[in-house]
Formats: structure tokens, C-alpha cells, sequence
């Protein structure tokens, strides 16, 4: 599964973190878990454009990650983020 996600989403450990918290909430029916769920999708949200640009800047890995980033069009969702 790692290597088909890993062709598909950048980020594969935070789609793993993303799909445990979506599984969270109706396993544990809880409040908690929903907005744990919200603060780590957040997270998400703002820690993978911080990355992106650090990468990107780079002078030694900004044309590879470019170059990646052509190749692996998904962050988070295949198909959707």
C-alpha cells in the first residue's frame, strides 16, 4: 500500500495520520475525536505550504521537489487534496 500511495500523495504519513482520525470519530462516537480530527487537518493545512516553500527555495533540492511535484500531483487525498 506504501508504494501505491507514496505514487500517488506526497505526504504519506500525513494521509495515514489524516485516515486514522477520520476512523477515530465514528469508533470512538466521541467529540474529542472530531476535534482532534479538525486540529490535525489544520495542522495539515498549514504546515504542508510552510514545507512546500522551504523546499522549494532550496537551492539544492528546489528543481527536484519541482520536479517531484510534477510526477506526484496529490499532498494529502489522492484525487482530492
Amino acid at each position: 500500500m506504501h508504494t501505491l500511495v507514496g505514487k500517488l500523495t506526497s505526504y504519506v504519513s500525513l494521509s495515514a495520520a489524516l485516515m486514522q482520525g477520520v476512523l477515530y470519530v465514528p469508533m470512538f462516537w466521541s467529540y474529542y475525536a472530531f476535534a482532534a480530527l479538525a486540529a490535525t487537518t489544520a495542522a495539515i493545512a498549514i504546515k504542508i505550504p510552510v514545507e512546500e516553500k522551504i523546499l522549494e527555495g532550496d537551492f539544492s533540492t528546489g528543481p527536484a521537489y519541482e520536479r517531484y511535484k510534477e510526477k506526484v500531483p496529490w499532498r494529502v487525498i489522492p484525487y482530492l487534496w
